[in-house]
């Protein structure tokens, strides 16, 4: 059995007490009695001894306490050191999220302005092309009133006496509506021109 030094003994100036006998006196040594049942009941780990609950002192529970709580802090200074050095970095971090989200900002901004000026510069062909074509109908329909024109008169001309020489004039006419009313853009297809031509 161990004993212990209890310096605010009310009889004597020292008294040695039992383990059995501080206990019934502080609660304090009860709980610390629980304590140690608690931490180091059965086999030690790290001693590697066989600590029964009667056998253990306060003295060795004090001491493992002690070493836990020094890995501990050990432990917790090394995690606050890289904990300030990643701390250290955010000022730098939040800085570049800024930057990046300016630069996605503006390119966001350039990206819908060439949409918009893609638009506009479709909306001002699709008219050009309405344009265009609204044109070269209506150049391929005098066109073709012109040529029924001259079929006419070249059938005219055919019935009369003096047909040779109508044929040249009528000629002539053909040759001259084909020169000024050539369309700006060839949109008809080789079928269409084989029509046109005979």
């Amino acid at each position: 059995m161990r004993f212990y030094r209890y310096s605010d003994c009310i009889h004597k100036p020292s008294c040695i007490f039992s383990e059995h006998e501080l206990i019934k006196k502080k609660p304090i040594y009860r709980s610390l009695r629980k304590i140690s049942r608690t931490l180091l009941g059965g086999e030690h780990k790290l001693l590697n001894i066989d600590v029964g609950a009667n056998e253990i002192g306060l003295e060795l529970m004090l001491g493992y306490c002690a070493s836990i709580d020094r890995e501990k802090l050990l432990k917790f200074e090394a995690e606050n050191g890289e904990l300030k050095v990643v701390n250290a970095e955010i000022p730098d971090l939040r800085r570049k999220i800024s930057e990046f989200d300016a630069e996605r900002a503006e390119l966001k901004r350039r990206i819908a302005e060439a949409l918009k000026m893609t638009e506009e510069e479709r909306t001002r062909r699709d008219a050009e092309d309405a344009k265009l074509k609204a044109r070269i109908e209506e150049l391929e329909f005098e066109f073709r009133d012109r040529i029924t024109k001259v079929e006419q008169k070249q059938t005219l001309n055919d019935n009369s006496p003096n047909s040779s020489s109508n044929f040249n004039s009528v000629a002539d006419q053909v040759s001259t509506v084909m020169h000024h009313e050539k369309p700006l853009v060839d949109t008809s297809l080789p079928e269409d021109k084989e029509l046109i031509i005979t």
